[in-house]
């Protein structure tokens, strides 16, 4: 499953980036993976400082969704690549990849959303009886560029973007 708005579509029509492309400051968290705590698959990279925050937080809320995408959650303006959107699209394609060859009976969503320069890139993994993280009509997301991979389509979002 993929899907975009068509904000996020005026953005990819023109760009070709190469979504196997290594980047220095992204190396170690693709590489690091993912940890599985409670039923929760985390970036492990990001999760004992952002868990430990949100269980403080929060400690009796159980929303599994919710705690992947506050933990999985990366400001990709942030790495000094650029393109900031091929950066982006690496991470995701590179992501969901390993977790599909690692975890293929599980499968684990990206979004990505650009809003005033913000770059945001969740992780997490699709589950039922949870509302899901991003609503079914990404139009109404009027202000951001939105786009949602899913494990099972890094084919085609590769596809996409050469």
């Amino acid at each position: 499953m993929i899907r975009f708005n068509r904000r996020m579509q005026i953005l990819m029509e023109p760009l070709t980036c190469n979504v196997s492309a290594q980047y220095p400051s992204t190396r170690r968290m693709i590489e690091a993976g993912f940890v599985a705590v409670e039923g929760c698959y985390f970036l492990r990279t990001l999760f004992r400082q952002r868990y430990l925050e949100e269980r403080q937080s929060s400690p009796a809320a159980r929303d599994d969704t919710g705690l992947e995408t506050f933990v999985n959650k990366m400001h990709v303006e942030d790495f000094k690549e650029r393109p900031v959107e091929s950066v982006a699209f690496a991470i995701q394609y590179q992501m969901l990849s390993n977790w599909a060859a690692s975890e293929p009976e599980l499968v684990m969503r990206s979004a990505y959303s650009i809003n005033d320069g913000a770059h945001a890139l969740r992780f997490y993994v699709e589950r039922g009886g949870e509302i899901p993280y991003l609503i079914d009509d990404l139009e109404l997301y009027a202000e951001e560029a939105v786009i949602e991979v899913s494990s099972t389509s890094v084919d085609e979002l590769k596809r996409l973007l050469s």
